[in-house]
């Protein structure tokens, strides 16, 4: 990857915004370098994420239920709060109310 290229992957058209399914990659192939999105899921974009608000949500859930369900509840959290335009750290459940749904999901586990 040459100046110009590392330059442009670290410009605000690879910063993944609101909204948006897809996050902007670089990819080497053959000796060159091309522009690609990659579709990921919610959740697994949400578990990835670094923007700090994701990452504050994200570590909010996991400190109170298991790691597939603080995921799925990072991203709808975060999908909630995005379409109502709220800062999702301002919005975060209490903590007792995710012991309900940690005992909900736990006694269906076989």
């Amino acid at each position: 990857m040459d100046e110009a290229q590392a330059t442009l992957c670290s410009s605000e058209k690879f910063i993944r915004k609101r909204g948006q399914d897809w996050t902007n990659w670089m990819l080497s192939y053959g000796g060159k370098m091309y522009r690609v999105r990659f579709y990921a899921g919610e959740k697994l974009l949400y578990s990835v994420a670094n923007n700090p608000t994701e990452q504050q949500t994200r570590e909010y859930f996991m400190r109170y239920l298991p790691i597939d369900l603080a995921l799925d509840a990072t991203a709808i959290h975060l999908k909630r709060c995005e379409s109502r335009n709220l800062n999702p750290l301002d919005h975060l459940p209490d903590p007792s109310k995710l012991e309900g749904i940690k005992a909900a999901a736990t006694a269906n586990v076989p």
